[in-house]
């Protein structure tokens, strides 16, 4: 059977397309079939419900299109990220970049250091992303510097004429 250059091309489509589909009903297979349902015992009920709620969050983003990727690699990623979660092949990788931040401050010295610490820790303002290019932290301090002493500000002790001697 000869097929035309059309229907080829429909073909080829639609095998792309359950490919895709494929890979992206993977991970939940696998949750459905028993293999990360019963996860290690170091990851309890409450973890599970923990990354459960954080896969749901992740999957509304990938939805409203708020992390920037196409949609089925977002969803994929979603429940990739919750089925490895789930084996404990995750960890806190924010602390390796915290970390990194805390020795760039140590560059700084004196009161910079300091401000570069304390915005590394969370304090003052963060405003950006790094969709957008950048994130930017923002800390005001204040100083107030002691008021000079002077003549005029010395003590009335000193102004005042020393006491009358009998003679």
């Amino acid at each position: 059977m000869k097929l035309d250059r059309n229907t080829r091309a429909h073909a080829c489509a639609c095998a792309c397309a359950l490919l895709g589909l494929a890979a992206m009903l993977a991970p939940t297979a696998a949750l459905a079939a028993g293999e990360a349902s019963a996860p290690p015992q170091r990851v309890t009920k409450a973890k599970q419900a923990e990354l459960r709620a954080l896969q749901q969050r992740e999957l509304a983003a990938c939805r409203t299109g708020q992390t920037g990727q196409e949609l089925s690699a977002c969803v994929r990623e979603a429940h990739a990220s919750y089925a490895e979660a789930l084996r404990g092949g995750l960890d806190d990788g924010g602390a390796p970049y915290a970390a990194n931040a805390r020795q760039r401050c140590e560059a700084l010295s004196g009161s910079d250091r300091s401000d570069c610490l304390a915005r590394v820790d969370g304090h003052g303002t963060t405003s950006g992303s790094v969709e957008s290019s950048g994130v930017l932290r923002e800390l005001k301090t204040y100083s107030v510097d002691p008021v000079p002493k002077t003549a005029a500000s010395a003590p009335a002790a000193a102004a005042r004429p020393a006491p009358a001697t009998p003679r």
